[in-house]
């Protein structure tokens, strides 16, 4: 089991989850202990204090790049069936453009529909499904932040916590 979580606490490194490591390292360093494995419980600590350091300078730098989030909705009973009017939140790693994330979008779909079929809503007006042309396949794409409520959005003081673990 330990070794497991070591392998999580290296993946959470290599993501920049900084903060995860706490609760990580919070279930390691009671094995450790018990062993009396003092070298392992160094490298546990060593590396706690740097990914505290990173979380401290991230927080006091504000420049955390953590993902950024589109809301996708897809129009057109005769290319989407079932999906058609239904909407889906999607999270991109770092900073993604709104303008590259639609592109990516156009050219899964495109490759999917043929070219000259799929059309882009860059507008986040509700959308007049009477507007819209049945012979093509509109797809709906905003950007969009992660919304809490009063209670939460108290809870939720950084911006790791406010971009992780959210539904």
């Amino acid at each position: 089991v330990v070794e497991e979580l070591i392998k999580a606490a290296e993946w959470f490194e290599k993501s920049e989850r900084w903060e995860c490591l706490l609760e990580v390292y919070r279930l390691v360093t009671p094995f450790y202990e018990a062993k009396r494995d003092f070298a392992a419980l160094s490298e546990c600590f060593s590396r706690l204090q740097f990914a505290c350091k990173k979380v401290s300078d991230s927080n006091y730098a504000k420049r955390r790049l953590l993902g950024t989030y589109f809301r996708v909705a897809f129009y057109g009973e005769g290319f989407f069936d079932a999906m058609s009017g239904r909407s889906f939140l999607y999270k991109e790693p770092k900073v993604t453009s709104l303008a590259e994330f639609s592109e990516r979008i156009m050219d899964i779909f495109t490759e999917k529909f043929g070219k000259g079929v799929v059309r882009i809503i860059q507008d986040s007006s509700p959308v007049n499904l009477d507007e819209l042309d049945p012979q093509m396949a509109h797809i709906q794409i905003t950007h969009v932040t992660p919304f809490f409520d009063e209670h939460e959005s108290v809870t939720r003081v950084s911006e790791f916590e406010r971009n992780h673990n959210i539904s």
